[in-house]
């Protein structure tokens, strides 16, 4: 029965997703998401009056630097696509390898 949920109730269930499940926030997110839209429909089709999902915010996203390819991995690449790509692919590869891109 939707109209026992709380927003308390729903911030316990984001916390619960994000400190013992140790889910990473896209996943929490995508939870918390599927019950805003639950209580959504809940709300246009007069199940309950109030949509206790409204002032439960979204988690943050983590930001990560972006990784370089090591060593052996770039190896790996020019390997691949010398032997399954064509020059022009091999030319490009290289190119952006080369430059940072």
């Amino acid at each position: 029965m939707p109209q026992a949920i709380t927003t308390p109730a729903l911030t316990c269930y984001r916390t619960y997703l994000q400190k013992e499940l140790h889910q990473k926030p896209n996943s929490v997110n995508r939870a918390l998401i599927s019950l805003k839209r639950y209580f959504g429909w809940a709300m246009q089709e007069q199940f309950i009056s109030y949509d206790p999902s409204a002032p439960v915010k979204l988690v943050g996203e983590e930001e990560h630097a972006p990784r370089h390819l090591e060593d052996e991995e770039e190896q790996a690449l020019v390997a691949a696509v010398t032997n399954e790509g064509t020059l022009r692919d091999r030319v490009l590869i290289v190119l952006l390898l080369h430059t940072g891109l």
